[in-house]
């Protein structure tokens, strides 16, 4: 049997080891906040979370709702596993033991009918959730938040009818890496103790374990029984979309085709594409029956994005005016030829961090909105032609055509976007732009570009246009008074008279 230790807490949250209060106790002003805790009491701020226990967490599902919900759940098979390694132990050290969902859903909570009696005052009960954002700084909750083990002690709780208690979780993931929930212990100091982390680390790895040899087990029978009826053109695949095995097609047509659910469905090249569940893991024998003809050629999509607050996207006669996010994901896609991972998209959208589950999720949106036909995943990429403004702009600013360019540039590339890879395209593009023009030496060009208002506060534009205008005349005095009066701020008067006078008369 295990017993847990009243050692110091360890500070499992990477950062220095500050000294903590005993539970229920105010902290002292000499004791510092862990960055964990900071961190999370921030975020508990944010979200609304009551600090004196006025709102105790709901309870999302009612006892005949949370039966059959759990039941169904990922970790009910692991139930026996974590009971072995945790529930004797908490319950001969007056502590709590609790299985949270991946939202933060109580599933299980056992122990002591006296410690669940206190318990039940905060609604830490079966059904009740637990996350930062409803009950503020909790171990199950936060962790949930940071995807890390996390010990709370006392009054780190953010929420003060919780800070009588003290708990530690560990997260639990899925053989694809999914976060399939969290286990927790709660009671008093010793629930935070660092024998009480390795403990519950432990039943945690021992769960995770049993998932990949459950995983491992479920591949095998499957393709067994895929093997068995094997007779043509076929992949197995597992619920995550992983290829276990395929006979007679093609790693493309799988990527772009590959189903999440039973059923047919017709490709564009006439072929049937066929998924049949196979036993109870969620594996997917995916056929391709029919003739398999050359895919009919399909015109180019059209993005304009110039001097635009949204893009715009043409595919096969459908015009679609995307939102912001949508706007930047087609043009650094457009940007960045040959696919690229949800990471290095993240990078390219925003010099901040962002969650990869958001840009899977803004992708999933956007491939509804057009079609696997259109926008690809595994990597993402565009699968048909793009002919696209800024490209357009561009080559005909390769080709030495000034004139047509200018008539061509509607304004910069989604002015408003801080994307780094399209600020960078941006910025090239109207210099590359703006230095033909001046170097044309051509008035009428000039006097498009200052009348734009890209142009308009452009002072060496109004510069070579005076220069490049008719000595004496209205025009060009206009233009170099214009000059004139956009360098003033920054220049003295016998600077500014000097530069500004006419280079020839």
């Amino acid at each position: 049997m295990h017993h847990l230790d009243l050692s110091p807490v360890a500070d499992v949250s990477g950062g220095v080891s500050a000294l903590r209060p005993r539970s229920g106790r105010s902290r002292h002003a000499s004791q510092p906040v862990r960055p964990l805790v900071a961190e999370s009491w921030a975020r508990s701020a944010r979200s609304g979370a009551s600090r004196d226990g006025s709102r105790l967490p709901d309870i999302r599902l009612p006892s005949d709702e949370l039966r059959g919900y759990r039941a169904e759940h990922p970790l009910a098979p692991l139930l026996p596993v974590f009971r072995d390694l945790l529930g004797r132990t908490a319950q001969d050290e007056d502590c709590i033991f609790a299985v949270a969902d991946a939202d933060g859903t109580l599933l299980w909570v056992e122990g002591r009918p006296s410690v669940l009696t206190r318990a039940e005052r905060m609604n830490f009960v079966e059904g009740a959730v637990w996350t930062e954002a409803r009950v503020g700084t909790n171990a199950p909750g936060t962790a949930l938040a940071v995807g890390q083990p996390v010990q709370i002690i006392g009054s780190e709780h953010y929420s003060s009818v919780v800070q009588p208690w003290s708990c530690s979780a560990v997260p639990i993931r899925g053989t694809d890496g999914r976060l399939l929930g969290v286990i927790d212990v709660t009671g008093d100091e010793k629930a935070a103790s660092p024998s009480a982390l390795a403990l519950i680390r432990a039943a945690a790895r021992a769960g995770e374990a049993e998932l990949a040899r459950r995983s491992a087990e479920a591949d095998s029978q499957a393709l067994r029984t895929c093997l068995e009826q094997l007779g043509g053109p076929a992949a197995l695949l597992t619920k995550s979309g992983r290829v276990l095995y395929s006979t007679g097609v093609a790693p493309a047509d799988l990527a772009q085709f590959a189903p999440t659910s039973a059923g047919p469905l017709l490709l564009p090249d006439s072929r049937l594409l066929v998924a049949e569940q196979i036993g109870d893991g969620g594996h997917l024998l995916v056929r391709f029956d029919g003739p398999h003809r050359s895919s009919p050629k399909r015109s180019p999509i059209r993005l304009t994005a110039l001097g635009r607050d949204s893009a715009r996207l043409e595919v096969d006669g459908c015009t679609h005016r995307l939102s912001h996010r949508h706007s930047e994901i087609i043009v650094a896609l457009t940007l960045m030829t040959g696919g690229v991972s949800a990471g290095r998209l993240a990078v390219e959208l925003s010099e901040d961090e962002i969650p990869l589950v958001n840009i899977r999720v803004e992708m999933s949106r956007l491939r509804a909105l057009l079609g696997p036909e259109v926008l690809g995943s595994r990597p993402y990429e565009l699968r048909r032609p793009v002919r696209s403004d800024f490209a357009d702009l561009r080559d005909l600013l390769a080709a030495g055509r000034v004139d047509d360019a200018v008539a061509t540039y509607a304004g910069p590339l989604l002015p408003w976007s801080d994307a780094p890879v399209i600020a960078e395209f941006r910025e090239v593009l109207e210099q590359q732009l703006r230095g033909e023009v001046l170097a044309a030496h051509d008035p009428a060009l000039l006097r498009r570009w200052v009348d734009a208002p890209w142009g308009s506060t452009d002072a060496e534009a109004w510069r070579t246009l005076a220069d490049n205008l008719p000595g004496g005349s209205l025009q060009r005095a206009a233009a170099a008074g214009r000059a004139r009066a956009l360098l003033a701020p920054i220049l003295t008067p016998t600077r500014r008279d000097t530069l500004l006078l006419p280079r020839h008369q």
